[in-house]
């Protein structure tokens, strides 16, 4: 471009540092920001932002911060509420979740008022870093301050309710707002809502959710499956376990280690079906899938 005679400019190389941001070249786009401020060029709040997006999701946490620290030092320029939540999110792709709250305090004391995409990026900090507790609070927070939630933080959220034992009546109430605010679950949404049922024991509701997804049309996986067959493990229930297996085979989904061991597990906890588990066992060696300690 230059070579044409053509200085770039902001929206040029803003443009640029966007861009490479996008493909994941994270230094490339600082070195692009570098030449930028030698070309006497001053970077807008767009620029930094895609640089602190950029630093974001490379998971480069410290970097995004400095970068926001050189905004907030840059004249004419303010940090919004995309530059907080990118650095959120940055936090969180690191597994420092107390820094994700930390900034997340940081925007408040800077008179930046969060709307859902900071929420989202924080709760999703906190799960990742398994703070589930903590993300149910920010979502009442979130929801008494009028902040309508999106999908992003409903299905991080049920993570959340999924990870902390015994949650699975908030899963479902996650899972009611979902559904009420029009938003269509995945079944990565379903697993994790089946999963919950299962770590809080309740087999039955598992199965509602599972027939639930079927009628909205949305297939299960292997994850699924072997969150289903894993619920009825817990609830001993071993006849309705191989069904959820004979199905899952029915539908083409392939078996893991995670699938036989559940099946051995629920043979166990379904009085000790031990002449079936080792069944299971066998079939796991003939599928080539080698055990592990969970398994034994």
């Amino acid at each position: 471009m230059e070579e044409l005679g053509i200085k770039p400019n902001t929206v040029t190389y803003s443009a640029a540092i966007s861009a490479c941001g996008r493909c994941g070249q994270w230094r490339r786009a600082l070195e692009v920001f570098e030449a930028m401020k030698a070309n006497g060029v001053a970077p807008n709040a767009y620029a930094y932002n895609s640089l602190i997006s950029a630093c974001e999701k490379a998971g480069k946490a410290e970097s995004a911060l400095q970068v926001l620290e050189e905004m907030k030092a840059a004249p004419g320029v303010e940090p919004d509420v995309y530059s907080y939540s990118s650095l959120i999110s940055a936090f969180g792709r690191s597994a420092q979740w107390y820094g994700a709250v930390r900034i997340f305090e940081d925007m408040r004391a800077a008179g930046v008022e969060p709307t859902v995409v900071p929420y989202s990026a924080l709760i999703t900090a906190c799960v990742n870093g398994g703070q589930w507790a903590r993300a149910l609070e920010i979502y009442d927070e979130m929801t008494e301050m009028g902040v309508r939630p999106d999908f992003i933080t409903c299905s991080a959220l049920i993570t959340a309710c999924e990870k902390g034992n015994g949650q699975w009546r908030r899963a479902l109430g996650i899972f009611d707002d979902m559904m009420r605010l029009g938003m269509r679950p995945t079944v990565v949404t379903y697993s994790a809502l089946i999963s919950a049922c299962a770590q809080g024991g309740q087999w039955r509701v598992a199965m509602r959710v599972f027939a639930r997804m079927r009628r909205e049309g949305v297939e299960p996986d292997t994850i699924c499956y072997n969150a289903l067959i894993t619920a009825c493990g817990e609830g001993q229930q071993l006849v309705k376990a191989f069904r959820v297996f004979d199905e899952m085979l029915a539908s083409g989904c392939t078996p893991t280690i995670v699938t036989y061991t559940a099946l051995i597990t629920a043979c166990k906890q379904s009085g000790g079906h031990w002449q079936r588990a080792m069944e299971v066992f066998g079939d796991m060696q003939t599928a080539g899938i080698p055990p592990d300690a969970f398994t034994y």
